[in-house]
């Protein structure tokens, strides 16, 4: 990470590490140690919510609250979202795990000021009743995803 982070100095290129195992484990913890261990001004941190250990309120405030100064990028998963027969969205918990608690997550963002990007994400193989599925079926759950997001964003 040093010498990526020197070779990409002299483009003022800015190196964002995920809370994303196997690099570092699930949460905060791990990718903030990590990049503080870096100590170079160009490294900073992707924070993603599914990707936190815990959902739980506390957790999330302070996940945000220990990396604020160093957030540039976050994601938001789409596969937990979808549309149901009559073009509402609709949230099921991936892989097993709770929802994301993405209210919280933009509250603690909007708190510290953030001003980065916050894209979506639909990184694992789509699958339906075991079956791979189409673009469709990715573009369905971004739809539903997005509209989910503006209307939190704007609630929060």
């Amino acid at each position: 990470m040093k010498d990526c982070a020197k070779w990409t100095e002299e483009y003022d290129v800015i190196l964002a590490l995920q809370n994303h195992p196997p690099v570092v484990n699930y949460g905060y913890e791990d990718v903030l140690q990590m990049v503080k261990e870096v100590n170079e001004d160009n490294v900073k941190l992707c924070l993603d919510s599914p990707l936190l250990g815990r959902q739980d309120d506390e957790y999330v405030r302070e996940a945000v609250q220990k990396c604020k100064d160093l957030i540039v990028l976050s994601h938001y998963g789409s596969l937990e979202f979808d549309e149901d027969p009559s073009g509402e969205t609709v949230r099921k918990p991936f892989q097993g795990r709770p929802l994301v608690n993405y209210p919280v997550f933009i509250k603690e963002l909007k708190k510290i000021g953030y001003e980065g990007v916050l894209s979506s994400e639909e990184c694992s193989p789509v699958l339906e009743n075991h079956q791979y599925t189409s673009i469709e079926t990715v573009d369905r759950h971004v739809r539903a995803a997005l509209k989910y997001m503006k209307e939190t964003i704007a609630a929060t």
